[in-house]
């Protein structure tokens, strides 16, 4: 079977074996791990990290980043969470690296029951197309028009989710190297930052970064993979430490 990646990069927690041996009976289950070689990467565990460790690591949140869906700014959580995605765009870009492209994967994704069939019909379709990232699983805001390159595939606007999404190593680079650790928000408000789609709340940030609006971004109109029923119940992001105006602030459940 012929897949537009040759890597899968699973995201999990190491305190959480039980989402790893459960995605991976999925991926199993399909044979994905016959066609592509995959990859644990050990998240970055929100609850664990504080600011020594931040400082240490040379990360710096940005620091007047607020949600204003939740009323609240960035989690713990959502930092590491963001990071682990840096960790995989860094496994990607590296030179040295034999990963020509990659599906990156949280630990709470699962499949459609269509995506075998899907899959081998999408490869074909951007073979020649030059993308960077593909999302697989997202969530679409506002529904706004997207311009369809290739029938169910688009150009994606602004998007939620880092559930699921095929990333090449050119666009890892740029990625990598845009000086998000130096002003981290949540992964899932970041890409859209990248591709030249921000959110209101975003948008005042874009000089912080670089290579703004040189990654080129594909959705599709139905996703081939979803996130768990429970996901967003028993989400590891939400239930840690607020950080807001460079202090953290105890999360209210």
């Amino acid at each position: 079977m012929k897949l537009p990646f040759d890597t899968i990069l699973v995201i999990n927690l190491q305190r959480r074996p039980d989402k790893y041996e459960r995605i991976m009976s999925r991926i199993k289950e399909l044979g994905l791990d016959k066609h592509a070689k995959v990859i644990r990467v050990d998240a970055i565990d929100g609850t664990a990290i504080d600011y020594d460790w931040l400082k240490e690591n040379g990360i710096q949140p940005l620091h007047d980043y607020y949600d204003s869906y939740r009323g609240r700014g960035i989690t713990m959580g959502e930092i590491g969470c963001a990071l682990s995605h840096r960790e995989c765009w860094r496994m990607i870009a590296d030179t040295e690296s034999q990963i020509g492209s990659a599906l990156i994967l949280e630990d709470d994704a699962q499949f459609t029951i269509d995506f075998l069939d899907r899959i081998p019909v999408i490869t074909e379709q951007i073979e020649t197309y030059p993308w960077d990232l593909f999302y697989l699983g997202r969530k679409r805001i506002n529904m706004v028009d997207e311009e369809e390159v290739f029938p169910g595939v688009t150009l994606a606007e602004f998007s939620y989710w880092c559930l699921s999404y095929i990333l090449t190593k050119t666009g890892a680079q740029k990625l990598y190297e845009s000086k998000f650790h130096e002003n981290i928000i949540p992964a899932d408000e970041f890409v859209p930052v990248m591709i030249g789609r921000p959110s209101f709340i975003t948008e005042k940030y874009l000089n912080y970064y670089d290579n703004i609006g040189t990654l080129t971004a594909l959705g599709l109109k139905e996703n081939i993979i979803v996130p768990e029923t429970s996901a967003f119940v028993s989400s590891e992001t939400e239930k840690t430490d607020v950080y807001f105006n460079n202090n953290f602030y105890q999360h209210i459940l």
